[in-house]
């Protein structure tokens, strides 16, 4: 059928007429698009697959027909050789306008797109504005589908291909897919994970690893990053820090996103508003604290320990409002147990010494707090940090946080001032750089760095996805039977035909006429004749040449 122009007769059969559209065109596709020389065969012929996407295009598919019209778009997409041909010919339109015509409801067309964004030749084409929209609708309440459903893990899976690529990242400026992200999947994911009676949440986990491997990665855009502290991706994520059993890995990604959230331009003017600040804090102090969290992995704490930093140097925040409420929530306990970890690499001690300073600052009832939660131990044990290969990065900084910080905090307590003057007299003994400036009571410690490592790439993966094929044994072994009375226009009707005998005879004799014997038969009437006069034909019928 290939060989004698089958490819050339598609565009003829899809375009039918308009009436309701027949299922025939799309089964015909359905089977020749699994066999390899038939998808060649289609890719060469320019308008096969423009009239496939057009048929797609028609009201009056019924249910079946669409479920097998989304098979064929995966199918398209599956193999190579007919995914990039189909997108260039409108498959992405025509995916997009069957998904609102069917509101949203079928999951294969969801499918179709994470194909694209999974391939390397065709995801900018799913990193659109009518592909992002869609993906977005299907992650609505209003669409019906679960927030533990396949739908939605294979959304936002979708859009982890799209974050998680620089290339795509930078061209994904639509705000609301943090706000969906944000909003309405971990709010809805988290009420499942915190329900004791819940049967499983296997499902509801494996979205949640896509949602937050995804903000992490729209988290390194400023734009996405201030978009969710806007929509309080703290709050939310505090009810992640607190879920049962959270694997390290999804604590990682935490740790990461309120580091990276840290530095956008909107956190400082969050933390000067009460009712924004203490989300924040109690994040930080979560993350930490938590009984079933442990230590804290080395990245995951520098990240902590990055954002506390970023917390403690706000410009223009009064101490009241930050440091008596860090202290407050025991951040002083974090730090402590941070200080005295073997596992604490470098950077994360100067980033204690430094947090412990900024904090140490307010004269008022906090200094005391530090004092009663063993902060002076703390920096005892930091004053006595020495490296050979990395004093001359960190080692000055440190000497200056901790003498600072111990001078600000031997006012508030008597056990205090004879440790302070040791600590001191240990820190004079190592010598001061001469580049470095005495340390005053309220001074401050310029920042540190900010730490921008994007360390997830190395911990985790946008999810792998395999398509399934549909198995079409059954609409393979079925046929469809022409009606050929539809089919074909209506058999027309033959009159009798009656013949005089005697004026055929006088004809005969005389071929020339001009007798008027011959002149007055003729004139005669059929109806005239007697029956045994009459010649009767028998009558023909058209034969079928199918027989």
């Amino acid at each position: 059928m290939l060989h004698e122009g089958l490819a050339k007769l598609l565009p003829s059969l899809a375009k039918g007429g308009d009436g309701p559209a027949s299922p025939v065109p799309a089964t015909i596709f359905a089977k020749l698009l699994r066999h390899p020389q038939a998808r060649l065969a289609i890719c060469s012929e320019s308008q096969a697959l423009r009239t496939l996407f057009a048929y797609m295009s028609r009201d009056g598919h019924d249910t079946t027909t669409i479920d097998l019209l989304s098979s064929i778009v995966c199918d398209l997409l599956v193999h190579a050789n007919t995914r990039h041909k189909a997108v260039a010919d409108g498959l992405v339109a025509a995916v997009v306008d069957l998904a609102r015509r069917t509101q949203w409801s079928n999951a294969r067309l969801v499918a179709a797109l994470l194909l694209l964004a999974a391939s390397d030749d065709t995801r900018m084409d799913a990193v659109q504005d009518d592909s992002v929209h869609m993906l977005l609708a299907y992650l609505e309440p209003s669409s019906g589908h679960d927030v533990a459903s396949p739908v939605t893990w294979t959304v936002v899976t979708a859009l982890c291909h799209l974050g998680w690529h620089d290339v795509t990242r930078s061209h994904l400026h639509d705000p609301r897919v943090v706000v969906a992200l944000v909003t309405l999947v971990l709010p809805r994911l988290l009420t499942l994970l915190q329900d004791p009676s819940a049967a499983s949440t296997t499902p509801a986990s494996t979205v949640l690893d896509a949602t937050l491997l995804t903000l992490a990665s729209l988290s390194f855009r400023p734009d996405h990053a201030n978009t969710m502290l806007q929509h309080g991706i703290c709050l939310a994520l505090v009810g992640v820090a607190t879920l049962p059993a959270l694997p390290p890995l999804h604590r990682r990604l935490v740790c990461l996103l309120l580091r990276q959230v840290s530095h956008a331009d909107s956190f400082h003017a969050l933390l000067h508003v009460r009712d924004s600040r203490q989300p924040v804090l109690a994040l930080v102090c979560t993350l930490c604290l938590h009984p079933s969290s442990g230590f804290l992995e080395d990245v995951a704490a520098l990240d902590c320990a990055d954002a506390l930093c970023s917390i403690a140097a706000v410009d223009g925040l009064a101490p009241k409002l930050v440091v008596e409420a860090m202290v407050d929530l025991h951040c002083t306990n974090t730090l402590v147990r941070v200080a005295r970890s073997s596992a604490a690499n470098h950077p994360t001690l100067q980033m204690c010494t430094l947090t412990l300073m900024h904090l140490s600052v307010d004269a008022g009832n906090a200094a005391a707090q530090m004092v009663a939660e063993d902060a002076v131990s703390a920096l005892l044990h930091l004053s006595t940090f020495d490296s050979d290969v990395v004093r001359a990065r960190i080692v000055v900084t440190t000497r200056d946080a901790c003498s600072l910080a111990l001078a600000n905090l031997s006012h508030e307590s008597p056990p205090v001032p004879s440790g302070s003057v040791l600590a001191l007299i240990h820190l004079s003994m190592h010598g001061k750089s001469t580049t470095s400036s005495s340390p005053t009571s309220g001074g401050c410690v310029a920042h540190p760095p900010h730490i921008t490592t994007s360390h997830h790439e190395s911990n985790a993966a946008p999810p792998v996805y395999t398509y399934d094929e549909v198995d079409y044994a059954t609409m393979m072994a079925a046929k469809y039977v022409a009606d050929v009375a539809d089919r074909q226009p209506p058999i027309p009707h033959l009159p009798t035909i009656t013949v005089d005998p005697e004026s055929l005879h006088a004809s005969m004799d005389n071929p020339g006429g001009g007798s008027s014997n011959v002149t007055s038969s003729s004139a005669h009437d059929h109806d005239e004749l007697s029956t045994a006069q009459q010649l009767v034909f028998q009558k023909i019928e058209p034969t079928d040449p199918t027989q």
